[in-house]
């Protein structure tokens, strides 16, 4: 199911998050209180859940919004990287990379192949997670790193 999710609203909703206040998410976007929760309105509309609990003194993120929050932020910096490139910025994109590898695996041969890379490709991140075959297979598979170097035994 595609969802028709616009960038304004995201910014909006991102605004009202890190402030917890319309007014003053309306002020750091300049527009009114009225047209950023109308784009809150409409972004929950779409997504068919709701954001925030509001009442007369407070906002708060729902547990949706928080889960919302992170990937609301990476793709307006997605969209900033774009424009950034189309424009012909020419800056290569920033990559970053999270392995798992065991502890002697990663230290005789990972961390020493890695260096050179390092050197060449400065926007390039390389996150190294050093632990047991168990805990990083069991990570991976939870999204905390994104690839596993390992060794068979002889």
């Amino acid at each position: 199911m595609a969802l028709d999710i616009d960038l304004d609203s995201l910014r909006c909703f991102v605004a009202v998050a890190e402030t917890l206040h319309f007014r003053s998410a309306a002020d750091k976007l300049y527009r009114s209180p009225a047209a950023v929760s109308d784009r809150i309105r409409r972004l929950e509309e779409t997504l068919e859940i709701e954001l925030f609990q509001r009442t007369t003194r407070r906002v708060a993120l729902t547990d949706a919004g928080r889960r919302l929050l992170p990937h609301a932020r990476e793709m307006l910096a997605d969209a900033d990287r774009c424009g950034r490139v189309a424009a012909g910025d020419g800056r290569p994109l920033p990559f970053s990379l999270t392995i798992g590898t065991r502890y002697e695996l990663g230290l005789s041969w990972l961390v020493p192949s890695l260096r050179p890379l390092a050197a060449r490709r400065p926007e390039r991140t390389v996150h190294l997670y050093m632990g047991d075959t168990a805990d990083l297979l069991d990570r991976m598979e939870r999204g905390r790193i994104d690839a596993c170097v390992l060794s068979a035994g002889p």
